[in-house]
């Protein structure tokens, strides 16, 4: 049986950090316009080797089957964040002789992370999300890894109807 591992979502270890630290975020007074979106950072992180890849909007990089990464996605504004999405997708083949399988592409549910005004007039300039990435792909017994690929999609959008998104695709070798 064939599970899926690729990226594992850290909502609860993610609520566990913001109630410690509070909705902390660097704070600007909301203006009475803003004419342009938030903008994307991806900070990508190889667990095994600590070596850092940073992306502005979009990205792309090749991932080890079994590799670990952590993401981190930053929304900036200077006039304010309203919200950031991330959301991904994934998909894999395992080979035996001419035989192919694959499994994928699977969806899940966007993480979303929502800032309102504050009683003061101000709002956050900067929202965060992160992800973990996991890239143990299974077979079936008798089929090795073939190929997989991953996506992430960030979505920023500001108090005017500003929006911004960008992705981050992710081709796994064996």
């Amino acid at each position: 049986m064939q599970r899926l591992r690729a990226f594992i979502a850290v909502p609860f270890a993610g609520a566990l950090v913001l109630s410690l630290v509070g909705c902390a975020c660097p704070k600007v007074y909301r203006p009475a316009s803003d004419s342009t979106p938030p903008t994307l950072e991806w900070k990508v992180t190889n667990n095994a080797t600590s070596a850092v890849q940073n992306f502005s909007g979009n990205g792309s990089l090749t991932a080890k089957w079994g590799e670990t990464y952590s993401v981190k996605l930053t929304a900036t504004d200077g006039e304010g964040v309203h919200q950031v999405e991330l959301a991904d997708s994934v998909g894999w083949s395992c080979k035996s002789g001419n035989i192919t399988k694959s499994s994928g592409p699977g969806l899940a549910s966007p993480q979303v992370n929502t800032k309102d005004v504050w009683p003061s007039g101000q709002v956050c300039s900067e929202l965060t999300l992160f992800r973990d990435l996991d890239f143990h792909f299974e077979c079936q017994s008798g089929f090795q890894f073939a190929s997989g690929s991953g996506g992430l999609t960030g979505t920023a959008r500001n108090f005017f109807g500003g929006v911004t998104t960008g992705t981050l695709s992710i081709g796994v070798v064996p």
